[in-house]
């Protein structure tokens, strides 16, 4: 019995052993393959990018500066950043000349009724005499002659004060101008009386990106086409549209150049790049303030991404990659539109420079990717 007992127990420690071999030789064999399988991977390319340094800047802005032809300030309207409608009164001119003028015009009427009304009761009073002989202390001829005398006095002054009248009248219509906003916007109300800086700065509340590109970028940008913009002081990235790319160099450039091509001396052999403006609309004005420096990233290619068909693994109806993430392989969701027999475009799921395995044979997660 004891002899039985030593060879079943020999088999039972025999096949334990052979287990534990066995188990060892096969993770062995999938470390080995980790290590020196090479894994054919396909990588999405990038697309060729323009990137436009600029400043968050109102869509509209109207600089209204003082001019002392209109007199002075009299009324203000608005207050420092109120909102304004295209229309509304900002503030109020008063020309104290023109006022002095209309002052001299009404003294004028009232001095002429005055010398028309005392013309008048001797008007009368010799119409009066006329009519009452008995009364008539002079020949009847010279009163009439008298009375014509009048009228004529009086419709002269009428002349006079139709004149002023007419005369007032167009001066009260230059006593007071009235400024308002020709655009919609918020009012920035500066404490100043020069004619250098602007009284009043209306910034409409619509903002896009005021950018600028070299002219070795400049034919790759075109209307319409989408952007990527960082805030940075936000750390923040928005969407948006190009809406303009100028074909002419920025105005200030233009000046800087031509003041320094006249310093240059003929064996200088310098170079210049001009620089061109590219405005960028904005699809969320939310958190944008007016002066916020951005860089906006263009995409000038717009092709599809494409990949290969045999990377394309399909389990329970949905349709898998395997991606390299950390150096190892790991599934990864996508979706795709069906291209050729050995590629499929891009819908979901993937993004430039992430790359993949080409095959998903014998391919699984966390295999090692060196």
């Amino acid at each position: 019995m004891k002899k039985k007992h030593i060879i079943f127990i020999s088999i039972i420690v025999l096949i334990i052993i052979s287990g534990i071999i066995a188990y060892v030789f096969k993770n062995n064999k999938n470390l080995s393959f980790n290590k020196t399988t090479k894994i054919a991977l396909y990588t999405i390319p990038e697309k060729e990018k323009v990137f436009v340094n600029g400043v968050i800047s109102p869509q509209k802005t109207e600089n209204i500066y003082l001019d002392d032809t209109k007199g002075s300030v009299d009324k203000v309207s608005v207050s420092n950043g109120q909102v304004v409608k295209n229309g509304d009164a900002l503030f109020t001119y008063k020309n104290d000349q023109i006022t002095d003028e209309i002052d001299k015009a009404n003294q004028q009427v009232t001095s002429s009724d005055d010398q028309k009304k005392k013309l008048l009761e001797k008007q009368a009073e010799a119409k009066k005499q006329t009519a009452q002989p008995g009364l008539i202390t002079t020949p009847a001829a010279a009163t009439e002659a008298q009375s014509g005398s009048y009228q004529d006095q009086i419709d002269l002054i009428q002349t006079q004060i139709n004149t002023s009248k007419d005369q007032l009248k167009t001066l009260k219509t230059k006593e007071f101008t009235y400024i308002r906003a020709t655009i919609d916007g918020k009012v920035i109300l500066n404490d100043t009386k020069d004619k250098i800086n602007p009284y009043i700065v209306i910034e409409s509340s619509t903002l896009y990106v005021k950018g600028s590109i070299t002219e070795k970028d400049q034919p790759k940008l075109k209307v319409n086409q989408n952007s990527d913009i960082l805030v940075f002081a936000l750390n923040k990235t928005l969407t948006g549209k190009v809406t303009t790319v100028e074909n002419r160099p920025s105005t200030a450039q233009v000046a800087s150049q031509a003041a320094a091509s006249t310093s240059q001396t003929a064996t200088s052999g310098g170079s210049n790049i001009s620089n061109y403006d590219v405005d960028i609309s904005l699809n969320s004005q939310e958190n944008i303030i007016n002066g916020f420096h951005v860089q906006a990233t263009v995409q000038v290619e717009q092709k599809d991404i494409t990949i290969p068909k045999s990377s394309i693994l399909q389990e329970a109806g949905k349709n898998y990659v395997f991606k390299v993430a950390n150096k190892k392989l790991t599934k990864q969701e996508i979706t795709y539109k069906a291209s050729t027999s050995s590629k499929v475009i891009l819908l979901t799921g993937l993004k430039e420079n992430d790359s993949i395995s080409i095959s998903t044979k014998d391919m699984k997660e966390g295999i090692s990717v060196e």
